[in-house]
């Protein structure tokens, strides 16, 4: 008999606690969508984490956390003009987002990267079309002036050549030196490994690599954590955006 009350007294607590959860993640859902309507993102994007933690299956959270974040990283590589970048990531936002606020936020944004890749591409043509009318000016030089270049060229290449000669010989005395003491370079490869045991290896999370950086000395990689299944499902797959360090220290990217 006071196993069965006890039994009951458990199962009573644990439903307890789950409706509580639950209600907290409704809580944070409502929060992070009037911060969205208000226009900020960063805000609606941390509380729409804290209600996935809440509730790791409240699948318009983890909808809405992964539109934000695409929206932010794409300003993010606008301002450091990573244009190519910047259009691969608002292209990859989930078509959802037009059912919100942030639609127009997020047109207007694709229209700014639009402009400037073609602003890019006009200038790179402009450049192309200067380099082959300079090439042009080059060949239709007189014979004689050719001649007079040629043999400038030829002392100064003689010239160019010793000095080249003795910059080899202290690069490679350089090179004994310092051979053997030379320390293998952190890669994506690592850092993504260090992700996986981060999340017990779990076989549904795929791990993506945007950027590399510097923090305190100690080199480090931004890794977006995606599921696999959510993506499948139609959802942006977004779970987490991490930084790697180089020294095996891991840092969870709140509001990125």
């Amino acid at each position: 008999m006071k196993k069965l009350i006890s039994m009951i007294l458990i199962l009573t607590f644990a439903f307890g606690v789950m409706a509580c959860d639950n209600n907290s993640s409704k809580k944070y859902m409502q929060q992070g969508k009037t911060e969205l309507e208000n226009k900020q993102y960063e805000k609606s994007l941390e509380s729409f984490k804290l209600a996935i933690s809440k509730d790791s299956k409240n699948q318009e959270a983890i909808l809405l956390s992964g539109i934000i974040e695409g929206y932010l990283n794409c300003k993010k590589y606008i301002e450091e003009s990573d244009l190519d970048k910047a259009k691969e990531t608002i292209d990859n936002i989930d078509k959802d987002y037009e059912k919100y606020s942030i639609k127009d936020d997020i047109d207007s944004l694709k229209s700014e990267i639009d402009d400037k890749l073609a602003e890019k591409e006009k200038t790179n043509e402009n450049q192309q079309a200067k380099a082959i009318n300079s090439d042009k000016k080059v060949s239709s030089k007189s014979p004689t002036t050719n001649k007079d270049n040629k043999t400038e060229k030829v002392e100064n290449n003689t010239e160019k050549s010793k000095q080249s000669k003795n910059n080899s010989e202290k690069s490679n005395q350089d090179k004994k030196n310092t051979q053997g003491t030379k320390k293998k370079s952190f890669s994506e490869d690592q850092a993504k490994e260090m992700a996986k045991k981060e999340f017990n290896s779990n076989s549904d999370l795929e791990y993506i690599v945007t950027q590399s950086g510097v923090e305190d000395g100690i080199k480090y990689y931004d890794i977006i954590v995606k599921s696999i299944s959510i993506i499948k499902g139609g959802g942006s797959g977004t779970v987490d955006n991490i930084k790697v360090f180089e020294n095996g220290a891991i840092k969870y990217n709140k509001g990125a």
